[in-house]
């Protein structure tokens, strides 16, 4: 079944599924997650994932993760 673009961005999972996505986004730009003990290379990387404190960066991607899975299920 082929739908068009237009019809799928008014479906909820796809909006719940981009949302996940930024949530899994930001907590992973958080420092603890870089290879480096420095932090990320670029220092937007590092001030977009310390916007979120210590533990809520991984409650920020357990969320995003449950929103993608719902979304994918519900597209």
């Amino acid at each position: 079944m082929t739908v068009r673009p237009a019809a799928a961005l008014r479906s909820r999972g796809v909006w719940v599924g981009f949302a996940g996505t930024v949530l899994v986004a930001w907590g992973s730009c958080h420092p603890e997650f870089s290879f480096s003990p420095d932090g990320w290379p670029a220092g937007w990387v590092n001030a977009v994932g310390l916007a979120a404190a210590m533990p809520w960066n991984r409650v920020l991607l357990v969320v995003g993760v449950v929103a993608l899975v719902w979304g994918w299920w519900h597209v």
